[in-house]
């Protein structure tokens, strides 16, 4: 009876973690111009790791290699694109958008915590460890691309593939304090230049996410 129960509880987990993320879609494509409604209904369900899921931000480093790695995770792919496109003239620098600041740190640790804490850990309860995976970065990734600009934003999926790859190896790898570290950084420094999304900008920006990832899951 205890196993049944258990897994009764794990599919109601599972179903409402869906259930939020399809009404936080829903609410951003009504309100367009309002996305952290989308992120406060995430934030629902996060509820019970603030009660009891207190391992999620343990870390096999020490602190100070802790930070280290993780600034350098989100460091490193910003600094490689941001050379690269600085000499095909595709970075366009400008003043800091400090207003952004805060919503980007808050968005930042709500998809840390719903996709690579949560999310992924209720899938691994019903699908093998490689699937659960996969779908959480797919899931990660749809979810930067408005369905009402969908087709127009599609390339960019890439580059939101592949950022879902690096924070869910380095939650893997050093814990999820470790993801949420580097996509505080690989977000706040976005606030300091603009780009133009065409081809060889999107190439750039995912061959210097290909170059972070292999550092991290082979040489760090």
């Amino acid at each position: 009876m205890k196993i049944i129960k258990s897994m009764h509880n794990q599919k109601i987990g599972l179903f409402f973690l869906i259930f939020i993320y399809i009404l936080s879609i829903t609410v951003r494509e009504v309100i367009p111009k309002n996305t952290m409604l989308s992120y406060i209904v995430l934030t629902f369900a996060l509820i019970p790791i603030c009660r009891s899921e207190s391992s999620y931000l343990k870390s096999k480093l020490s602190n100070l290699d802790l930070v280290y790695a993780s600034i350098f995770s989100g460091l490193m792919p910003r600094y490689l694109s941001v050379m690269a496109l600085g000499l095909t003239g595709q970075l366009v620098l400008g003043p800091p958008r400090f207003y952004s600041f805060l919503p980007l740190v808050l968005a930042s640790i709500i998809e840390e915590f719903y996709y690579r804490a949560k999310l992924y850990d209720e899938l691994k309860t019903w699908v093998k460890k490689r699937n659960a995976y996969l779908i959480t970065i797919c899931l990660y990734s749809l979810f930067h691309i408005p369905l009402f600009d969908f087709f127009k934003l599609l390339p960019l999926l890439p580059i939101f593939l592949l950022l879902g790859i690096l924070f869910q190896e380095l939650r893997l790898k050093w814990g999820l304090t470790s993801s949420v570290i580097a996509h505080i950084i690989y977000n706040i420094l976005g606030m300091f230049y603009i780009v133009s999304f065409e081809l060889l900008s999107v190439l750039i920006i995912a061959s210097s996410l290909i170059a972070t990832i292999l550092l991290v899951k082979f040489l760090a």
